[in-house]
């Protein structure tokens, strides 16, 4: 299942399978999202994110932004992360596969914007949900502190007890802790342009969301499907959540 190789790229036996039978179900789902933003004049965004109407067509050009993006971030943390691998084959003269191998990660970027994005129209339809249940931004708030805390526990023991057997524990505490400072940096990014109200929502999107659309490679141990997935998925998550703020405020 490793993509560490520097036989040519007919040659290779990749680990994309597993990865494109659970990406499949998602670009059928948006693109079922695409026709019913499209159907609508105007669609509505949570208070904790701003609060206001936006239009179908800035929905779409944050779509199309944010997959563009998936596959530039893919494609160069596909680079970094088989540096070694893609120089060597460079050296021997695999320019052909080389190429290859960047289109296709590069690809795989944009699936995993899809996801990405996914995620965040599912989130933001859940807030609504869970205010009109709760019926209080503190009291939804600290249910999401709780599932946060929960995520980060099931983040470390799930990786650990399929993976971990006659290793320390310390290094699987590593891509949560990462994930969870990241998500308190955009975190409080947000806050400091909306209001505080939106600190929870970010934080609890950017880490519990985040570790979610993570869950297909989070269950194999493949080093290299683990970072471009979870490092894309950070990024356009990021990008969307410090983005839409700022197209509500082009609407107002």
């Amino acid at each position: 299942m490793s993509m560490n190789s520097a036989v040519p790229f007919n040659k290779r036996s990749y680990s994309y399978k597993m990865v494109f039978e659970e990406l499949i179900y998602s670009i059928e789902t948006t693109k079922s999202w695409l026709v019913f933003s499209n159907t609508l004049d105007k669609m509505s965004v949570n208070k904790g994110f701003g609060g206001c109407w936006m239009s179908s067509r800035k929905w779409v050009s944050l779509f199309l932004k944010t997959l563009l993006l998936g596959c530039v971030v893919g494609m160069v943390i596909g680079i970094i992360v088989q540096w070694h691998t893609q120089m060597q084959g460079l050296y021997d003269g695999h320019i052909s596969g080389f190429f290859i191998n960047l289109m296709v990660i590069g690809v795989l970027g944009g699936l995993f914007s899809v996801i990405s994005q996914m995620g965040f129209f599912f989130y933001l339809t859940l807030h609504r949900i869970a205010l009109g249940i709760f019926r209080s931004h503190s009291r939804w708030g600290i249910v999401q502190w709780f599932l946060i805390s929960v995520t980060f526990v099931d983040f470390i023991y799930l990786r650990y007890s399929a993976f971990g057997h006659g290793e320390g524990v310390g290094g699987y505490f590593i891509p949560p802790v990462i994930l969870i400072i990241i998500a308190l940096a955009v975190a409080e990014i947000k806050k400091r342009e909306t209001n505080k109200i939106a600190y929870i929502p970010a934080l609890f999107f950017m880490f519990v969301v985040t570790t979610l659309e993570w869950l297909p490679v989070l269950r194999q141990k493949e080093t290299t499907m683990f970072w471009v997935m979870g490092l894309t998925l950070v990024v356009c998550n990021a990008y969307q959540m410090l983005k839409l703020h700022r197209l509500l405020r082009q609407v107002k």
